[in-house]
């Protein structure tokens, strides 16, 4: 990323920020200058990374700790984070195994949070942007390595996010490939550059 990059006057909503990608992509926007509210559901945890983020760069952070598998939770997190124009979603865990070791309780919670949850997060953003003001989706899927839960919950995801483009609001979906050390650090890479480049156009 080139020193002059800057994201600064922007501010992102990055739910699963607490761990993994969510929380890579946190820092990455920081450092381009990006003010921050970071959701995840371990509260304890949440507010250790955004008073990390805070002493390392000189933006603004707020945590908001919220169970993002009830819809009402959704509207009340955007409501918190008025301002926003870049949305990150990255939360969700899935389980592995094939159609034989997953039980329904495992599907239905699985896509309940990382599909159902990230639909209802968008819907929210989407309608607190107001037309002719540019703004910024990104969905994060998982690994699809021996999980039939993530292949299937990427696959509603990439068609979910390829199909809700808005005029002024650019949508994309990233997840990893298999087999690659690096898909953490190259999907991150990817995702600030999206973010960027739609913003500075």
């Amino acid at each position: 990323m080139k020193e002059e990059r800057s994201l600064s006057g922007h501010c992102a909503l990055i739910a699963g920020a607490s761990h993994g990608s969510g929380l890579v992509v946190a820092g990455a926007l920081a450092a381009l200058g990006c003010d921050l509210h970071l959701a995840a559901l371990e509260e304890d945890v949440l507010k250790i990374v955004a008073q990390n983020i805070r002493e390392r760069f000189d933006i603004n952070v707020e945590a908001h700790p919220a169970d993002l598998r009830d819809p009402i939770n959704a509207a009340a997190l955007m409501l918190e984070c008025e301002g926003a124009d870049i949305l990150v979603c990255a939360f969700g865990s899935l389980p592995g195994g094939g159609i034989e070791t997953i039980n329904d309780e495992e599907w239905r919670r699985a896509f309940d949070l990382k599909v159902f949850g990230t639909i209802n997060l968008c819907a929210e953003f989407m309608e607190s942007i107001s037309d002719g003001d540019a703004a910024v989706i990104v969905n994060v899927g998982e690994k699809e390595s021996n999980s039939l839960c993530a292949t299937s919950a990427n696959a509603a995801l990439r068609a979910f996010s390829l199909n809700i483009d808005r005029e002024n609001i650019r949508v994309s979906f990233f997840a990893p490939e298999l087999n690659n050390t690096e898909d953490e650090d190259i999907t991150v890479s990817s995702i600030t550059k999206f973010i960027f480049d739609t913003l500075s156009d």
